[in-house]
């Protein structure tokens, strides 16, 4: 009896704030528990992480339109704000609109955000491979030298 007790503290522990009311006794043929919905999810990180998507997704646009073949055109008209040029893109692209709601109902931005981080470097390196290797990096000119000692304060 005692275990069970302990149990069922346990439980209204864990759910007890959501607990809207019980009537007693169950065993006498009515009763029970009923809960409310938990509140949706206002915090200020979730809406950071949102905000993040829309960022990525902007850069994910951007990308794609780069490499089109009309990318010049695609490019002037993602020349909006942020917010009207990735509404756009998600118009352009319904599959990519299902997964953007997706992640924004399941709250799932941060790892939305990683997966298109991911993606977007798996396409630099595909390019960097197409270019021959790594890009040559230009060897400072030496007659410059002051100007790093200055602005390195020496």
């Amino acid at each position: 009896m005692m275990d069970w007790l302990e149990k069922a503290v346990k439980l209204a522990a864990r759910h007890g704030r959501h607990i809207k009311s019980i009537t007693l006794p169950i065993w006498l043929g009515g009763g029970g528990i009923q809960f409310e919905a938990p509140p949706e999810d206002t915090s200020f990180g979730r809406a950071q992480d949102e905000r993040e998507l829309r960022d990525e997704l902007y850069l994910q646009a951007g990308i794609e339109a780069y490499s089109a073949n009309d990318g010049g055109r695609r490019l002037r008209e993602l020349a909006l704000s942020k917010l009207q040029a990735v509404e756009k893109f998600l118009a352009e692209n319904p599959e990519m609109r299902r997964w953007f709601e997706r992640n924004l109902d399941a709250g799932t931005c941060a790892a939305a955000v990683a997966e298109l981080r991911k993606r977007r470097e798996q396409f630099r390196q595909a390019r960097l491979s197409e270019l021959g290797g790594a890009p040559m990096r230009q060897t400072p000119n030496p007659e410059f030298d002051w100007l790093r000692q200055a602005a390195r304060g020496m």
